[in-house]
């Protein structure tokens, strides 16, 4: 039912980013099909805005939990070219360089977004991950 709402909120504005980028993170959190769903609403986000931020960070963690690392490194860094200090593509790319074994690249990403989140969440998130991977970090 959800899912149906957002895809019409999406229709209903099809030339707004801000509802497409709301299906495709609803869709990508929920676990419905990145391929036909989160993919292409991202897709569609970047394509009406691509100079923001919030939509290339989008893309590269759909891509991230998609385990296609290469992509998804690229898009968080285009989106770090837009804004250095976004919070969630700092984490994101933290996550990625993680998961691709490049542990020396994940630390300043990851405490800069434990640091400059606004997200509480977030803010942990990057605290316990710093923790986990760098013990003996001040």
């Amino acid at each position: 039912e959800a899912m149906g709402a957002y895809q019409q909120a999406a229709e209903l504005e099809p030339e707004n980013p801000l509802p497409w980028r709301a299906l495709a993170g609803f869709a990508a959190e929920n676990g419905f099909d990145a391929q036909s769903i989160s993919i292409p609403a991202a897709q569609k986000a970047l394509e009406l805005d691509d100079e923001s931020a919030q939509s290339l960070d989008l893309m590269g963690w759909i891509l991230l939990i998609e385990g296609d690392l290469v992509e998804a490194e690229q898009f968080l860094q285009q989106a770090l070219q837009k804004d250095a200090t976004y919070p969630r593509a700092l984490l994101h790319l933290a996550q990625v360089y993680l998961d691709m074994n490049r542990l020396s690249l994940a630390y300043k990403p990851l405490s800069q977004a434990a640091e400059q989140s606004d997200d509480p969440s977030m803010s942990l998130q990057a605290r316990r991950l710093l923790e986990r991977y760098f013990p003996n970090q001040p």
